[in-house]
């Protein structure tokens, strides 16, 4: 049985449908990613299953159990972290105040300082700015941030809308590969990325959205190595078409 399980969502925003009958699948320790065009409906998906977007019609589960129109403070319950796109730190806290947020919902205190010196350690770029202020952080810190935070609730899979958006060549390899540590350590995950090189390369599973529908599936670097595929939904530029064939 996947870990999470998507039938059949139809979601929007109003009376408007952008999500049109997708099915979905993330098993235990898989990352899967979701790509497709600007506007084909990838950032809605994730914003359907966390009740940030209308559902009009499907069911979700999680670990079996029905979380269809889940609620986003439910989410941390159940153990979903979830990391937006944008808004994702609290600017005017310190990385370290950030981190105590995160845990807002547990009560072991001791267990939370624990966790905080894990974070520091698989976060070096968090621990040299501890006391240092979110809004000074660069991008590439401040997703780190953003991802390290939502792992305070220790959650068993995460929704992460974009991580690498904004972000330099260097700070998107950083950035991803703290992910696939975290994916190595047990931790599921489900991923919408604009960046659909470094995301397809690395993913257990992907799924294609064109137009609010699910057109293509499979293996991430399987997908990747289909040309066709890229030029039709993932917009390759010619520049990156000629030397693909050298």
């Amino acid at each position: 049985m996947p870990l999470l399980d998507i039938q059949k969502l139809t979601a929007g925003y109003n009376d408007v449908v952008i999500v049109d009958q997708v099915d979905a699948r993330v098993n235990a320790g898989d990352l899967v990613v979701v790509v497709g065009p600007n506007g084909s409906g990838k950032s809605t998906l994730v914003k359907g299953l966390l009740g940030l977007a209308r559902q009009f019609s499907g069911k979700t589960y999680f670990d079996q159990q029905d979380i269809t129109r889940l609620e986003p403070w439910q989410a941390v319950k159940v153990g979903i972290g979830y990391v937006p796109q944008t808004n994702n730190v609290f600017t005017n806290l310190m990385v370290s105040e950030n981190l105590e947020m995160g845990a807002f919902c547990r009560m072991d205190k001791k267990a939370i300082k624990s966790d905080m010196d894990e974070i520091y350690e698989q976060f070096p770029e968090l621990a040299r700015r501890k006391k240092a202020r979110a809004e000074t952080l660069s991008g590439g810190e401040r997703q780190l941030l953003a991802i390290a935070r939502s792992m305070m609730s220790r959650p068993r899979m995460l929704f992460l809308d974009e991580p690498l958006a904004f972000l330099s060549p260097k700070a998107s390899a950083l950035v991803m590969n703290r992910l696939l540590e975290i994916q190595a350590a047990g931790t599921s995950m489900l991923m919408i990325e604009q960046n659909t090189k470094i995301a397809l390369q690395n993913a257990t599973y992907a799924y294609v959205l064109n137009e609010g529908r699910c057109v293509m599936e499979g293996k991430g670097p399987e997908l990747w190595e289909d040309k066709s595929l890229r030029q039709r939904f993932l917009g390759l530029d010619k520049e990156e078409v000629v030397t693909d064939r050298n």
